[in-house]
């Protein structure tokens, strides 16, 4: 499996990014800018980064095996995350100081803080919402490239202790700052963890601890979510079991790997530009499911370009400069 390609998991981030999108375009957007263009069932898009966050969980556990020090680790995350983001932030700064958007302006420190992705941590604001969730990625590949690479002779204990301790925090219902959570991962914890069961599954690895780490994993989700969003994380989970077991292959239509490949340039310009773009948009009078559709191409569109000439370029030269590739 190394250096492979688990294609069906660019289905599965091309359905997670979509969801995003239609919460943002199809509800978000209703719900700061025009309430008649709402579209009631969008709220749940929103769960789209609980899947995605499943899928990192997969992932990153099987680059950690292959990684061999915490420095070859970073350079293929930074290489990986960074670049687009970069460009993500300085386009979105750049269009929204130029254009406007009402109540998603920001100020010059907090632009200059995104650009470091600790602008959460610092107390600086969000150039764009979507970016909350890096924060909670780069959080994680933290703990989890500490204990797998630098004490990974406490990793084994800490995976059984670790979900167990959050099952408690749900069942008790404990109030904590927002950092705190964050830093600890509280609230999304279970989902990384159970992606690495998963990964556990796909390379045969599966054990008893394995499984029951996966099943407290999901019984977490149980106090976390209630109604049609538990049953959309169900799914997801569902999604992940059949792709770890190798059954997976009916999700690997083109259109969704196309757009899992370019999900995470979507993933980062598609709020606030968007945004602007439906809004100006919006004055021609045109059902807001076709400017939709139009301003999704337009995403699409710009996200191919940046994955043509920023994310595959630039991290192709920084692994070759500072280490070699080793995570998909």
């Amino acid at each position: 499996m190394k250096n492979s390609r688990v294609i069906e998991l660019d289905a599965l981030r091309g359905i997670a990014v979509l969801l995003v999108v239609f919460y943002h375009y199809c509800y978000r957007y209703a719900e700061l800018y025009n309430s008649e263009v709402s579209v009631g069932v969008a709220r749940y898009g929103h769960l789209g980064v609980e899947l995605f966050f499943l899928i990192s969980g997969f992932v990153i556990f099987y680059s950690l095996l292959h990684a061999k020090s915490l420095q070859q680790f970073w350079v293929g995350r930074i290489a990986r995350i960074m670049p687009a983001y970069w460009l993500s932030v300085v386009l979105i700064y750049a269009v929204i100081s130029m254009v406007g958007l009402e109540g998603r302006t920001v100020g010059l420190g907090d632009f200059i803080a995104n650009l470091s992705l600790s602008q959460e941590y610092l107390g600086f604001e969000h150039v764009d919402g979507v970016y909350w969730s890096l924060t909670i990625e780069i959080t994680f590949y933290f703990w989890v490239s500490l204990f797998m690479i630098r004490y990974r002779q406490y990793a084994q204990y800490l995976f059984l202790v670790y979900p167990v301790i959050l099952l408690a925090v749900q069942m008790c219902d404990l109030d904590m700052s927002r950092k705190i959570e964050k830093l600890f991962l509280v609230e999304y914890g279970s989902l990384f963890v159970a992606g690495i069961c998963y990964s556990n599954l796909h390379q045969k690895n599966m054990s008893k601890s394995s499984l029951f780490v996966l099943l407290i994993c999901v019984l977490v989700n149980t106090f976390q979510y209630v109604g049609i969003e538990l049953m959309t994380v169900l799914f997801f989970h569902f999604l992940m079991l059949i792709v770890s077991l190798g059954k997976g292959s009916f999700l690997s239509l083109k259109p969704l790997t196309y757009i899992g490949g370019l999900s995470y340039s979507i993933y980062l310009i598609h709020q606030n530009i968007g945004y602007i773009l439906l809004d100006n948009l919006s004055v021609v009078g045109f059902p807001h499911w076709l400017l939709t559709t139009v301003v999704f191409s337009v995403v699409v569109l710009v996200a191919h370009f940046m994955v043509k000439y920023v994310e595959k370029p630039s991290r192709k030269l920084i692994i070759q400069k500072f280490g070699k590739q080793y995570a998909f």
